[in-house]
C-alpha cells in the first residue's frame, strides 16, 4: 500500500527546496469524490455527459483511418487530437451493454449541448 502521508511529505519539501509558495489548506481532490459524484449525477441528469470507452491509442488509429494526413485533424489547445466523437452516437441498447459489461470509460463532454445550454448555471 501506498504511504500518502510519507508522499505528501516529499511534495511539500520539494515544494519548499524550490522556493515555491502554496497555500497551507490544501484541498486533496481524494477527498471530494461524493461532490464530483454529484455533479455528474447533475451533468447526466442534464443530458450533458455521455460515456466513451475509446482510449487514447484508439483514438489516435481512428483519426489515421479517417484522416488524410494528421495534421488535417483539428487538435486542441494541448496538442491532442479532437475527439472523433466515436461513442457519441452509438445506440441505446449499445450503450447500455457496453455500461453493463463493466469495461473502463470516462465521461465526455458533449460540448454541442453543453454550449446550448451555458446560459443557465447548472453548479446552483
Amino acid at each position: 500500500m501506498v504511504d500518502v502521508k510519507k508522499f505528501e511529505d516529499s511534495i511539500f519539501k520539494d515544494l519548499n527546496w524550490l522556493k515555491i509558495k502554496y497555500e497551507k489548506n490544501i484541498i486533496k481532490q481524494s477527498e471530494h469524490f461524493a461532490k464530483y459524484e454529484k455533479y455528474i449525477k447533475k451533468l447526466r441528469d442534464l443530458n450533458l455527459i455521455y460515456p466513451c470507452w475509446a482510449t487514447r491509442s484508439e483514438i489516435k488509429k481512428f483519426i489515421s483511418k479517417k484522416s488524410v494526413s494528421k495534421s488535417s485533424w483539428p487538435i486542441d489547445p494541448d496538442g491532442q487530437y479532437i475527439y472523433p466523437k466515436i461513442y457519441k452516437n452509438i445506440s441505446k441498447a449499445e450503450r447500455s451493454n457496453l455500461m453493463l459489461s463493466g469495461s473502463n470509460f470516462s465521461w465526455r463532454l458533449d460540448v454541442e449541448k453543453a454550449i446550448v445550454s451555458s446560459s443557465r448555471k447548472i453548479w446552483e
